[in-house]
């Protein structure tokens, strides 16, 4: 009977004991369904940071400016001073053509201005007193011949009427005295000149003179001048195709010279972009050649008009003290047209749009909420929150899609349980 009873009451502790573990384990996989039912997500922590918006742009660095060096005048060069990859000023001589025939001309010119400008000065001064001095005993002499031939006149002609004098001689008297009184008034007019000067007319035919032989020693000296190859700007001598020996045409090129001081990268911005750009904002340079640095510089020009064959608008950026950067070398520009200081920011992934109305997922007490969210500016991958956050909530980065607001959720953790 004892031991039906130990056996009965064995019966019930294990019975009893059993249910206790069965309802234990029952517990436990109820708890551990509500655990793996809430969504797993990636939280980070809503930061203050100062954020750029920028516009960037890819194209190929040009020279400032490129301009073929042309020779003006035909002839044979005669020597080179230069070389390519030379600095250079606007106006040096890179190249002298054979002047020696142009030179004498020139020589010729000159000398014919001279002579010119001689004459001229006479005019101006007038006769020497000599002349002078010459003039007036041309002019006593006149007088006396006038006043004898006058004389003579005046006998003569009552010896005629008296019938004493035949008109042969009547008339040789007056040859005589005709002759005498233009030679009177020429003395007259000499002696007037040689202390008067010259002409007006005379003046202006000395001038002229002096005019047109400046102009030929002008031409022929420019002539001379044309016989040096120049360099039309101040730059890098990029191209040059001239020898000692070698005949050149006038108009023709002969090299290239850039400014390589200036470097600009030309694009072509759309509406939306071109309104955010203006002169003088700062730009930044990478190149691909030249791995690691930043170049910096500015925007020169902005087009008041789209061009018409792309619809876009032509923009013009400007690099200062760029070396080693070189003309033709591909990059990359990137231009800050808005800042924000201090603000309120998120990763861009966490915000989602919905009808318009962004908004994103904040983390509270393991639990998910919507919260509907004002934006800014955006810089790479964060974006300004102007209203709806608060520093250090956080909100979900990773398992946002789907989302409802008051979902449970679960953070992320890699393999050393580190929260993610």
């Amino acid at each position: 009977m004892k031991r039906w009873i130990l056996w009965a009451g064995s019966l019930i502790i294990v019975t009893v004991l059993g249910w206790y573990i069965v309802s234990a384990m029952q517990s436990d996989e109820t708890v551990q369904e509500q655990v793996e039912s809430a969504v797993a997500v990636a939280v980070e922590a809503a930061t203050q940071r100062t954020l750029r918006s920028t516009l960037v742009y890819h194209g190929t660095v040009q020279a400032r400016a490129q301009v073929p060096i042309i020779a003006r005048a035909n002839g044979t060069v005669d020597a080179v001073i230069v070389d390519v990859g030379d600095p250079v000023e606007r106006n040096q001589v890179l190249a002298v053509l054979d002047a020696e025939e142009l030179q004498l001309q020139a020589a010729q010119a000159n000398a014919a201005l001279e002579v010119a400008r001689a004459s001229l000065a006479r005019a101006r001064a007038g006769a020497r007193p000599e002349e002078i001095q010459q003039a007036e005993a041309g002019l006593r002499q006149a007088q006396a011949n006038y006043d004898n031939a006058k004389a003579n006149y005046d006998r003569s002609q009552v010896l005629f009427e008296q019938g004493a004098l035949s008109r042969a001689e009547w008339e040789g008297v007056q040859a005589q005295y005709q002759v005498a009184t233009a030679g009177l008034r020429n003395a007259e007019n000499a002696l007037e000149i040689a202390i008067q000067g010259a002409h007006p007319e005379d003046l202006r035919s000395a001038e002229a003179a002096v005019q047109q032989a400046q102009a030929a020693a002008d031409l022929a000296q420019l002539a001379v001048a044309n016989m040096q190859v120049k360099v039309p700007l101040s730059g890098t001598i990029a191209q040059l195709q001239l020898e000692p020996g070698m005949t050149v045409g006038a108009g023709s090129a002969v090299g290239m010279v850039v400014d390589a001081e200036r470097l600009r990268m030309t694009v072509l911005v759309g509406s939306r972009d071109v309104v955010q750009l203006q002169r003088e904002q700062a730009v930044r340079l990478t190149v691909d050649a030249v791995p690691g640095e930043v170049f910096h510089g500015s925007v020169a020009t902005v087009a008041p008009a789209a061009d018409q064959a792309s619809g876009m608008f032509p923009v013009v950026f400007e690099f200062v003290d760029a070396d080693p950067v070189r003309p033709g070398m591909a990059g990359t520009a990137t231009v800050e047209v808005q800042r924000a200081e201090n603000v309120i920011s998120v990763p861009g992934r966490a915000v989602l749009n919905a009808s318009d109305q962004a908004h994103v997922f904040v983390v509270e007490n393991d639990r998910a909420y919507r919260r509907s969210v004002e934006l800014g500016i955006r810089d790479g991958e964060h974006v300004e929150i102007r209203s709806g956050l608060d520093v250090d909530d956080f909100v979900v980065v990773v398992g946002q899609h789907g989302l409802r607001s008051d979902t449970a959720v679960r953070l992320q953790t890699d393999a050393e349980g580190v929260v993610r």
